[in-house]
């Protein structure tokens, strides 16, 4: 399948990126959720700045479940399908790059700056379960590098599960020590702001 997205050259890659990255400077930034190519328009046609795919709604229209049933080769046709349809910027819902290594979800987040997203987002969960933080940190600084060495800034958003599936024994702040800390340790990675603790 060829898309404009999926031929355009960084240039316009760039671009995208840039222009969702200047979405959050706004107080809010709403991004309504795309499983396909129609739903897709009709967001873009009500006036959205900037539309998100959804884990859940493309593996729904696929008849799989979410956190895990998707594979990288449907997840990336959905996306490729999604980013084609539309102008605005689209922020792709990678749950944790479709890939059981670290490597082969920085292969899925390359493919997926090649097809044109302008941000994504991993998350730190994998079967109703958090993963351990050291193995997210890991994770998000492979993903942020990759991120850098492709020459397009795209938003990198580093999602916790934390509050849905936490230890019911753990107290806030334990939980924030533990996931704030070692995300804390690669701040300086692009596509993740620098955490300031009050």
């Amino acid at each position: 399948m060829t898309t404009t997205a999926g031929t355009a050259g960084t240039a316009a890659r760039r671009e995208r990126a840039l222009a969702f990255r200047a979405l959050h400077d706004d107080p809010a930034l709403v991004a309504p959720n795309a499983w396909d190519p129609i739903s897709a328009v009709a967001i873009e046609q009500a006036g959205a700045k900037a539309i998100a795919t959804t884990s859940y709604g493309i593996a729904a229209s696929r008849g799989v479940a979410d956190g895990g049933g998707l594979n990288a080769e449907v997840a990336l046709d959905a996306l490729e399908r999604i980013i084609g349809a539309v102008t605005l910027p689209v922020t792709a819902d990678l749950e944790r790059g479709y890939a059981g290594t670290v490597e082969g979800a920085v292969e899925t987040v390359s493919r997926a700056i090649d097809l044109g997203i302008a941000g994504l987002n991993i998350e730190d969960s994998l079967a109703q379960a958090l993963v351990p933080a050291a193995e997210q940190v890991t994770l998000l600084s492979a993903v942020a590098e990759a991120i850098s060495q492709s020459g397009v800034p795209a938003f990198l958003n580093a999602r916790t599960d934390i509050y849905l599936f936490r230890d019911p024994a753990a107290s806030d702040k334990d939980l924030l020590t533990e996931t704030i800390d070692p995300i804390g340790q690669i701040r300086e990675c692009r596509g993740l702001r620098q955490i300031e603790r009050q």
